[in-house]
């Protein structure tokens, strides 16, 4: 077997789990990714901190290195170890803290895998990994990303939130910290190039993965702004879309 691409890499909620934090992948996806990593390298990049993917890295039996906290960072998965960070600056933390929590909605302070609510820009002290303003009601995310990206040096998405509300969460990242960042640097790291790789995401902070790789595919239950810049599109999370993404592109 030669595939065409030598890397695959995943994002987590929304891809390879229903976003929540005990969720894991299902058995088809599990088979899937465990075939192609005897073949390729497989690699995690998603927005949540290292500890709440540990259980979902063990169920695939992943190793080597993953992009976590949206690209903020690059860790071991075996070991733990960071590899690799792009932290904000306090003076940056605290002014995109001051615009979030002027929405009223809930605002934590991400460093490595400890999440801190904030109640003033003054709370934050440290350079960070990355800010998460909480339950957002769907239809004000926009105006609160606009809002935020007004902040210079970073970047902003919104992402699942693990609710069955009508809600999501926003990021705040340092702009060097995008899932593109992180996997153009995991890329270099592994001797990986563009053309060889290949993603799937299903987010909107997924845009800046698929288009880091030669084939990005978004899944069955993107959007449909997601859906038009990728690739290709597979079925959905509950269709096992990774799965069949799997089997089309790198088992076939």
């Amino acid at each position: 077997m030669n595939p065409m691409y030598n890397l695959l890499l995943l994002d987590v909620d929304g891809t390879l789990v229903a976003s929540n934090g005990e969720a894991l992948p299902s058995a088809r996806v599990t088979k899937a990714v465990q075939a192609a990593s005897e073949t390729i390298d497989v690699a995690i990049v998603t927005g949540r901190p290292y500890f709440y993917t540990k259980h979902v890295i063990g169920a695939l039996g992943l190793k080597g290195l993953g992009v976590f906290n949206g690209g903020a960072e690059i860790i071991d998965v075996e070991t733990g170890e960071q590899v690799f960070r792009q932290s904000m600056s306090v003076e940056t933390l605290r002014e995109a803290i001051s615009i979030a929590l002027s929405y009223g909605y809930p605002v934590f302070n991400t460093i490595g895998d400890n999440d801190v609510r904030v109640t003033s820009p003054l709370d934050v002290d440290e350079p960070s990994d990355k800010l998460l303003i909480e339950n957002v009601p769907t239809h004000q995310a926009f105006d609160i990303v606009a809002a935020l990206e007004a902040v210079e040096g970073t970047i902003t998405h919104p992402v699942s939130a693990w609710s069955d509300e009508d809600v999501v969460n926003i990021t705040v990242s340092h702009e060097h910290a995008s899932k593109r960042y992180g996997a153009e640097r995991l890329m270099g790291m592994m001797n990986h190039t563009k053309k060889e790789t290949m993603a799937i995401g299903d987010g909107h902070n997924d845009v800046p993965l698929l288009e880091a790789v030669g084939m990005g595919i978004a899944m069955g239950n993107a959007p449909d702004e997601v859906k038009k810049l990728a690739h290709a599109v597979t079925l959905s999370l509950a269709e096992d879309g990774v799965a069949e993404a799997i089997e089309r592109y790198i088992l076939n």
